[in-house]
């Protein structure tokens, strides 16, 4: 087993509904995307709408609105809880507007110069990657620019099994009524098929991988508890037993990896990255 890879059993259990805090690591991993990959396609002139989808998504609203103050930026959340928080969040900054709207939703057309999406896709079936991208490339203006950022878990399958078995204890079961963590994941290859098929002109889909460090076991306890959909499930209904499903899962997921007592806890976060053209 290679050492920190626990992680990916912990990401998996993910919904996307619930990705409503956002960590300090998220948003410099976004900070740094912004700045190297949107900084350095678009001519700030062109930049007028914005589509922004997803999670982790300060960065690129601060930088969109330090670079391009005339554009306006669009806010979907499938959450309406999430979008409500996104809404008093931003309610000070008069160029974001926030939307409650689902993926299967229709979009308007010819009314982006960029869309954004981040950290959506790695929960989507191929099918519904495939309408999502259409949806994209039919909102965005000629020549409009798509950027996405997301997950892949696909490397690692024996952690997600982990997570998978823990859940389906008795005791955690009854308590997320039939909910279960799954996740879809695809390879670079069907990202660029699904793209193509879509009608774009793909720049770039690629890998970027990178490290989360977490200095105490509590710090890493913090980080889940805002993303973990199956704890935040059970906590809805019986704190305690959440806190010793959390427990769980991650005492079994450091010994996995090697990492159980050590002070520092590393944990590796693979990134994929696709840019494409209309």
């Amino acid at each position: 087993m290679r050492k920190g890879l626990f992680v990916y059993l912990m990401i998996a259990a993910l919904s996307f509904l619930c990705w409503s805090a956002l960590s300090s690591v998220s948003e410099n991993l976004g900070k740094d995307f912004c700045q190297f990959e949107l900084g350095r396609l678009i001519n700030q002139e062109e930049v007028k709408s914005v589509l922004l989808q997803g999670y982790g998504l300060a960065p690129a609203v601060r930088l969109l609105s330090e670079n391009f103050p005339n554009a306006e930026l669009s806010m979907f959340s499938s959450s309406s809880v999430l979008a409500d928080k996104l809404a008093k969040k931003y309610r000070h900054n008069p160029q974001v507007a926030v939307f409650h709207k689902t993926l299967s939703d229709s979009y308007p057309e010819d009314q982006f110069d960029l869309a954004m999406s981040n950290y959506v896709l790695q929960w989507l079936p191929e099918a519904v990657v495939n309408d999502y991208f259409k949806e994209i490339y039919k909102t965005l203006k000629p020549s409009g620019i798509f950027i996405a950022k997301t997950m892949d878990f696909r490397l690692v399958p024996e952690f997600l099994q982990v997570v998978l078995e823990t859940q389906q204890q008795s005791k955690y079961s009854n308590r997320l009524n039939g909910f279960t963590s799954r996740i879809e994941g695809h390879s670079l290859d069907a990202y660029i098929r699904l793209l193509l098929a879509a009608g774009f002109t793909v720049q770039k889909v690629t890998y970027k991988r990178t490290t989360l460090t977490f200095d105490s076991r509590d710090a890493l306890s913090v980080y889940l508890k805002a993303y973990v959909s199956s704890y935040q499930h059970i906590a809805q209904q019986d704190p305690v037993l959440a806190e010793e499903y959390m427990n769980e899962i991650i005492d079994r997921s450091l010994e996995i990896s090697g990492q159980r007592g050590q002070s520092t806890i590393y944990v590796p976060f693979p990134l994929v990255f696709m840019i494409a053209t209309k």
